[in-house]
C-alpha cells in the first residue's frame, strides 16, 4: 500500500501495530495508546483492512466480546 493515498492516521496505525510484532490490539487500545478519536481509528483499520495490510480476531472472555487487530499474516 502506497503511503500516498494511506491517510495520516492509518499510517500511524501501522506503523504501531509492526512495532508490536503480532501482539493484538482493540481499536479502544489503539485509540488510547495514539491518542486518535475512536472513529478515526475504526476508520483506518477498515483502510488497513481492506488493503490487506492488518487482520482482526473476534475474542470473547469475562467483559464480553472485543475485535483485536494485528498486523496480517498472509
Amino acid at each position: 500500500m502506497s503511503s500516498s493515498f494511506q491517510s495520516a492516521v492509518a499510517q500511524q496505525v501501522l506503523e504501531f501495530l509492526r512495532q508490536e510484532g503480532q501482539k493484538p490490539h482493540s481499536a479502544d487500545e489503539l485509540a488510547g495508546l495514539l491518542q486518535r478519536d475512536r472513529g478515526e481509528v475504526d476508520r483506518a483499520l477498515e483502510e488497513l483492512q481492506g488493503a490487506g495490510l492488518v487482520a482482526s480476531e473476534a475474542v470473547t472472555g469475562y467483559g464480553g466480546s472485543d475485535t483485536l487487530w494485528r498486523i496480517s499474516t498472509s
